[in-house]
């Protein structure tokens, strides 16, 4: 989180991209931190419920507008 943060401050116009153990967990604090675009695989796919879990990332992603 420290470096998506430093790396936000130093280029605010940068687009940020996290590929990788993005979860529903962490993706309000990857947003918090500076992150544009999460990409979500296994969070979704390895899930009992993908539609679901697709619904949150979007309430998540609609909360940081």
């Amino acid at each position: 989180m420290d470096r998506i943060k430093a790396v936000n401050q130093k280029y605010p116009n940068l687009k940020i991209s996290i590929d990788g153990g993005v979860s529903l967990e962490n993706a309000p604090i990857l947003i918090g931190a500076g992150a544009n675009t999460l990409i979500v695989g296994s969070a979704i796919f390895e899930s009992d419920n993908p539609i679901d879990s697709v619904q949150k990332f979007n309430r998540i992603a609609n909360q940081a507008k």
